[in-house]
């Protein structure tokens, strides 16, 4: 009982009132629902025991350091000549300052504003990037890149022309994607910031894709190197959705939503085969590298953790899982502002707000689906079993193992489509609650 009184306390919960400094945080309006110690702020509109938004609340470190002094004190890591020769357009380009007047990281050359990205939305594919990157354009503190995911960094080989960054697919090109967004920071609000979705970033890592596919090139450079080195102020978003469901909505993505559950469960068959083969030939590293098969790899999420973990302090990284973003998505909106440093959702006008929260789900294709096999789900579950596990272990948080929950409204898997929806888009009301043993377990495993 001590010890729930005392979780109770950090929570801020006491008979379902915050606590004096955080009510003195949220004004005199008093509490409007959980507030996760860290936050800065309420959990609103949490459905039930605030599960599904705690974890996010837990990871928000707004930032304190101006992204000049970033660059200004940033310590190059031991090879960075060899991250250099790899894309020296980009070590060209950059000014040895940033402009202290802007939020974002810009600089004036030749008389024009130039800005890069104050984030990325890493990855991953399939896992509600373009959601997401939608939703958070809409806070009016947001400019929009002129395309939402270009995969410079990943794609456009240094040297060479690249089509989705026009005129030369080098670095100055790429800073010319955020022209727009430049001139309305300079214009409209200087604490305003842009950045990008490219939804590969992530799976990128582990020497995977470096400006082009590097696993046949003679380099230890990894992604992660290459954007601390370039970009050490990044603010980064990562989402997981279950592997299992991943892989299916990439399987038919690819296919323009044709095919059917049969070729599902072949092609599954077929790409475990192909990653026992390649394992036993060439070891798990070799086989990540060389996205062995594709698809296959992309949910082994774990296996690209600990290179961005190395290389970025975690403050840096907002981790999300797709389920709960969709269960509790005013929340992990909430969280996400909180992380950027911007005005909190519950401040903006409400037009605004509603205009964020409201909005049409983008870029959801699950409703065209053929219903999965039951041996493929419990084919691929079992295959992803250990990658899960790894990465639960990894981030000390067992809701990345993708068990089933005992109960359909925990598990928006289990709820119908036209539920999931109604609650996505639905703006609930502010609540208080006072803290369940689930959430008592949680705070004291992750504090």
């Amino acid at each position: 009982q001590q010890q729930q009184q005392q979780q109770q306390q950090q929570l801020g919960l006491q008979q379902g009132q915050a606590s004096q400094p955080q009510q003195q945080q949220l004004g005199a309006s008093g509490p409007q629902a959980v507030a996760v110690p860290g936050s800065g702020g309420p959990a609103e509109g949490e459905p039930k025991d605030g599960f599904h938004s705690i974890y996010a609340y837990a990871q928000v470190h707004p930032p304190t350091t101006h992204v000049a002094d970033v660059w200004e004190n940033h310590k190059r890591l031991p090879n960075y000549e060899a991250i250099r020769a790899e894309s020296p357009d980009i070590f060209d380009f950059m000014p040895a300052t940033l402009e202290r007047k802007f939020k974002n990281p810009c600089w004036y050359k030749d008389g024009k504003l130039i800005c890069v990205p104050y984030y990325q939305i890493l990855g991953v594919s399939k896992c509600g990037t373009t959601d997401l990157y939608h939703r958070l354009s809409q806070h009016p503190q947001v400019f929009k890149a002129a395309n939402k995911g270009p995969h410079w960094w990943d794609e456009c080989a240094y040297g060479k022309p690249c089509a989705p960054v026009p005129p030369d697919g080098d670095f100055a090109s790429y800073t010319r994607l955020f022209d727009d967004a430049a001139r309305s920071i300079e214009t409209q609000d200087p604490n305003g910031i842009t950045g990008e979705a490219s939804s590969n970033t992530y799976t990128a890592a582990m020497g995977v894709y470096l400006r082009g596919a590097s696993w046949g090139r003679n380099t230890n450079v990894t992604m992660p190197q290459l954007l601390w080195e370039a970009s050490p102020w990044l603010r980064s978003i990562i989402i997981f959705r279950d592997p299992v469901e991943r892989y299916t909505s990439a399987f038919y993505y690819y296919r323009h939503n044709k095919g059917n559950n049969q070729e599902l469960h072949a092609t599954a068959v077929r790409d475990i085969e192909s990653w026992h083969r390649c394992v036993a030939s060439h070891g798990t590293p070799w086989c990540v590298r060389h996205y062995n098969p594709q698809q296959l790899v992309k949910g082994m999420y774990a296996e690209f953790m600990d290179d961005w973990l190395k290389h970025f302090p975690r403050e840096q990284l907002l981790i999300l899982r797709y389920e709960d973003y969709t269960r509790a998505q005013v929340n992990h909106l909430d969280a996400l502002f909180k992380f950027l440093g911007l005005n909190d959702l519950q401040e903006l006008p409400e037009g605004k707000r509603s205009s964020i929260t409201t909005m049409p789900v983008r870029n959801k294709n699950s409703d065209k689906y053929d219903k999965m096999l039951p041996e493929t789900r419990k084919l691929m579950q079992e295959f992803y079993a250990p990658f899960n596990a790894k990465l639960a272990s990894i981030l000390k948080d067992d809701r990345f193992l993708w068990t089933p929950e005992p109960d359909s409204e925990s598990n928006p898997s289990q709820q119908a489509p036209q539920q999931q929806q109604q609650q996505q888009q639905a703006q609930v009301q502010p609540q208080q609650m006072l803290p369940t043993r689930r959430m008592l377990r949680y705070q004291r495993k992750t504090l």
